[in-house]
């Protein structure tokens, strides 16, 4: 998450976001009335009326724990692999790559790992966009021709320093891939963008932030989270989910067990499914593939609501190898402060001498 945010710039965007620009483009959604004596919740740049007599829900709403079903990962007809290398940033995908003509991944402040492996080892054209940053800016440089940087948010307000999903499509031919982690942003975008723009990618890799709200408040969940799982649910299955370990589970009261407020989530097409698949008999939760976001701090996983059986040795295994990796790098700091720490004391006697 840290090396792909962009949250200080996205805080300011959506301060600039207001209900009637957002109407504007988001035909279907909730009506603001401004002139009404009624308060509004802003989530993620997306405008929800809190008076419930106002609202007007996008379709029929889903249960909450139909909605989790939709997240709650399936197993893959292909196996999966990470893309990005070892850090955060890196992403489980399935091996269903070839024949992919695009990526397309907003809010890669500074850092492009998983798109360099996706042109250098897939030859996947990759776009990028993210007004926080500048291609000069970039770890890596650009790869010519098969890369490209345009200093612009990922949003739906039709601005001249931003980009819509449906926007940047417009050009491309095949099949795409969208990567996206935008710090909540992907909530207003994902709703705004058309199953038919959707149906555009193979393969989506997404971050779902605050998913604890999301799923409890009732008008976030009625005229944002629902609609955009079903419309997920229509064209995708999800393959894999990873809990980043950078921040919490809090305990969701729609579903009666923890929801973490960073989640990773993949999904796959559905017409990428071969009729005659043969599915793995579980999916193994945490992935031996996956990597812990941010090294030294505690591994976060996702418990046995997100399993189908039991925990796979596999998964055993790898919160094992987890756990070593964390003391060892504990155990590092502690050499090191000791370390420190005596030189400190050495500088000093010597200046007191």
């Amino acid at each position: 998450m840290a090396k792909r945010l962009a949250s200080a710039g996205l805080a300011c965007r959506e301060s600039c976001l207001t209900a009637d620009s957002i109407e504007s483009f988001l035909p279907t959604t909730v009506m603001i009335k401004p002139e009404l004596p009624c308060s509004v919740i802003n989530f993620f740049g997306c405008p929800i009326h809190s008076d419930t007599t106002e609202q007007q829900p996008r379709g029929e709403s889903l249960s909450a724990q139909a909605a989790f079903e939709i997240i709650r990962p399936k197993p893959s007809p292909y196996p999966l692999i990470r893309i990005g290398g070892d850090n955060d940033g890196a992403y489980l995908v399935p091996d269903d790559l070839s024949g992919i003509k695009h990526c397309l991944s907003p809010g890669v402040n500074n850092f492009k790992d998983f798109e360099d492996e996706l042109t250098t080892r897939y030859d996947i054209h990759c776009d990028m966009v993210d007004a926080s940053s500048d291609a000069e800016l970039l770890a890596t440089p650009l790869i010519q021709g098969k890369q490209t940087f345009s200093k612009l948010w990922l949003d739906i307000d039709g601005s001249d320093q931003s980009i819509s999903i449906a926007e940047w499509l417009r050009d491309k031919h095949g099949d795409c891939l969208l990567q996206i982690d935008i710090e909540g942003a992907e909530y207003r975008n994902l709703l705004a963008t058309s199953k038919q723009d959707l149906e555009r990618f193979r393969i989506i890799v997404m971050e779902l932030h605050e998913a604890p709200e999301a799923f409890d408040n009732r008008e976030i969940f009625e005229n944002v989270t629902s609609p955009i799982l079903q419309k997920l649910d229509s064209l995708f299955v999800c393959v894999h989910a990873h809990q980043n370990n950078r921040l919490e589970s809090i305990s969701s009261q729609s579903l009666e067990f923890d929801l973490p407020r960073l989640l990773e989530l993949t999904f796959l097409r559905k017409d990428r499914i071969p009729p005659t698949a043969s599915f793995g008999s579980r999916v193994s939760l945490p992935h031996p593939l996956d990597i812990t976001n941010e090294v030294g701090r505690e591994p976060r996983y996702l418990d046995y609501h997100w399993m189908q059986g039991p925990q796979s040795v596999q998964s055993k295994l790898k919160k094992f190898q987890d756990q070593v990796q964390l003391y060892g790098c504990l155990y590092h700091r502690k050499q090191l402060a000791a370390t420190l720490q005596a030189r400190l004391k050495s500088a000093i006697k010597e200046r007191l001498t």
